[in-house]
């Protein structure tokens, strides 16, 4: 969420409005699902996981994309177990 914000220097300008964007999708999506979870009769939380931001605009895109790839890994599982 704050990238876009922290990212500095020549190359953090380039990539800053992509990094918003990027959030403020990421945003829309965590409403739907907490929309979905509510309307199911679930409660969505609260208290999200701590958030790791890098140092550097290296860090911080090393980092998306790891946790990227954690929530493919984890929407495969809760499809897994939809199915069963």
């Amino acid at each position: 969420m704050w990238q876009h914000i922290q990212c500095i220097g020549i190359k953090g300008f380039v990539v800053r409005d992509e990094l918003k964007r990027i959030a403020i999708t990421e945003m829309k999506h965590a409403e739907a699902i907490a929309e979905r979870l509510s309307y199911l009769g679930g409660t969505p939380t609260t208290k999200p996981a701590e958030i790791f931001v890098g140092k550097n605009l290296k860090e911080m895109i090393e980092r998306d994309i790891k946790d990227e790839e954690n929530a493919i890994n984890l929407y495969k599982e809760i499809i897994a177990q939809a199915r069963t």
